[in-house]
């Protein structure tokens, strides 16, 4: 079956069923990212990390040896997986688009993230991030220029992510085994 029908059909069924955390979450944590990019003077994020994806998205998958991309904008969330990925990128993820690929050629990744981040003039980056490949990034910047290319992204993003939200405390508390305080008793 063609990836991209698969999708679609897929989406409409079980679109983001599988979310770790409530779509209010998600929406606050990329609310939180947008404002400090806005801020920075970034117009997008190109994420790598497979732990920035998920966090972002909820996306997330036992593979991570391939090339795994996600794009944040003011305006979009864009989701690039290889296309044996798609049905966990549909019910694991909310997105505003999936971009899947075959991994038969380097030119299904790098031409839809091109088209993608062509928007952009200033473009963060988390060099340090897990998955970041040398060869897509230099074939983007060959394309769109490395000037458009920041190194920032990564630091923006785990300076948000280090502050925990009462959802996430009560994931941590959860996992631990801990009981959720108690509520203060009502004031008479």
């Amino acid at each position: 079956m063609d990836h991209h029908a698969y999708r679609h059909a897929l989406a409409g069924a079980l679109g983001g069923s599988e979310l770790p955390f409530p779509p209010a979450e998600f929406a606050a944590r990329l609310a939180r990212v947008r404002t400090a990019m806005h801020s920075a003077g970034l117009d997008a994020l190109l994420l790598t990390d497979p732990a920035d994806i998920f966090y972002l998205t909820g996306y997330h998958t036992f593979e991570v040896s391939v090339h795994t991309a996600l794009v944040v904008s003011a305006e979009r969330l864009v989701l690039q997986v290889p296309s044996i990925e798609t049905g966990p990128a549909v019910v694991t993820a909310a997105v505003d688009e999936i971009l899947g690929y075959r991994w038969e050629g380097i030119e299904e990744v790098v031409a839809p993230l091109a088209e993608t981040l062509a928007v952009h003039r200033a473009i963060g980056l988390d060099l340090y991030g897990a998955g970041l490949r040398f060869g897509v990034i230099r074939e983007l910047q060959a394309r769109l220029g490395a000037e458009r290319f920041r190194d920032d992204g990564g630091a923006l993003l785990d300076a948000i992510r280090i502050v925990k939200t009462p959802a996430e405390l009560d994931c941590l508390r959860e996992m631990r085994g801990s009981p959720r305080p108690a509520s203060p008793p009502p004031r008479r």
